[in-house]
């Protein structure tokens, strides 16, 4: 089943972390839901501490932990946590649509974005051992440290490495 999510929560789907541990769960993981403007998300069960706007792979279980070359790869689909959440928490995290994602310093707008060292954050700065992403355009270059910077969320694919 599909959630539609309101600028208020309507359907009775909460969207924030306040509307989400004042109703419990509120529904199964994996659960899909579209939001204004083209924004579609997936309920997920955080796996550890996720800070809002941070880079996530959420598995085929459910669980979204914060993306890095490790488990780009795995099955599941990229994401972005909308709300910071602790270890075990249940929250929405954004597949699509406009939004915003923690980056490293210097990212440029509109260039090719990778996985980083550090997990949750992507860079425009690649090495052998970071996946790209397909799909995620940054609409803002952000500062000389890392921070969120707008960005759009399209059918976001993880490249296949190049063999060397």
């Amino acid at each position: 089943m599909v959630y539609v999510i309101g600028a208020g929560g309507t359907s009775g789907m909460p969207l924030t972390s306040s509307g989400i541990a004042a109703s419990g769960k509120g529904c199964t993981v994996n659960t899909m839901s579209r939001g204004p403007l083209g924004a579609e998300y997936v309920f997920a069960q955080a796996n550890a501490a996720i800070a809002t706007y941070s880079a996530c792979h959420v598995d085929t279980t459910g669980k979204a932990r914060l993306i890095d070359s490790s488990n780009a790869y795995l099955p599941g689909q990229f994401a972005v946590a909308i709300v910071s959440c602790s270890t075990g928490d249940y929250a929405w995290f954004q597949t699509r649509g406009n939004t915003r994602v923690v980056c490293a310093a210097a990212t440029n707008k509109n260039v090719r974005l990778f996985t980083s060292a550090t997990a949750g954050t992507l860079d425009d700065a690649t090495s052998s051992t970071q996946a790209e992403l397909l799909g995620l355009r940054l609409l803002a270059s952000n500062g000389a440290s890392a921070s969120d910077a707008a960005c759009f969320l399209g059918n976001v694919v993880i490249a296949a490495p190049v063999p060397s």
